[in-house]
């Protein structure tokens, strides 16, 4: 009896995680914050993906997100509280020098510009960080976009139309993967 209470209490918080982590949508952002550490980093998994169709995930009427492969891979980041810099920086896994990375260390509500890696389709990781022993949050977009703009649409964040982005399968089952949280 007592196995049976273990194994409902466990899948029931893996299906509320689960649950909570769900879904797509064309603003994809990670809220975190850093700890009083000098070395503190946040670690992030996506996939840059091509979708089969257009899709309009809410129902309005405007494409979220647009068929076609990801010509690359966008970020930007924007300190939220804190005291010293926050970094972004993003690579595409398994790609020699495709790393890129900006920062803000401004608390104004003005994000960084944006950074892009121009790899396609595939893996990418996307990492926070700063330099001082101060507790910093952050919010970080990102974005897979197509190098084209649709016909009429105007370009998203100055760049292209967003393609899939996400983890767990197409559809994806979440936006990004936390790896390290520090």
């Amino acid at each position: 009896m007592k196995s049976q209470t273990v194994k409902r209490t466990v899948l029931s918080a893996l299906l509320m995680s689960a649950a909570g982590f769900s879904g797509t949508s064309s603003a994809h952002e990670a809220l975190g914050s850093l700890a009083n550490n000098a070395s503190a980093i946040d670690v992030y998994h996506t996939s840059c993906f091509s979708w089969a169709a257009d899709q309009d995930f809410d129902g309005d009427g405007i494409i979220d997100e647009y068929s076609g492969p990801a010509a690359r891979f966008v970020g930007r980041i924007n300190k939220t509280a804190g005291n010293n810099s926050v970094k972004l920086s993003i690579a595409k896994i398994g790609v020699a020098g495709s790393g890129a990375s900006v920062s803000d260390s401004s608390n104004n509500g003005n994000p960084s510009a944006f950074v892009a890696r121009s790899n396609g389709n595939g893996d990418y990781v996307f990492a926070v960080s700063h330099t001082n022993a101060n507790t910093n949050s952050y919010l970080a977009e990102i974005h897979c976009e197509r190098s084209t703009t649709p016909a009429g649409g105007a370009a998203a964040n100055g760049f292209g139309a967003h393609t899939g982005t996400g983890v767990g399968g197409n559809p994806p089952v979440a936006d990004f993967t936390q790896i390290i949280n520090q």
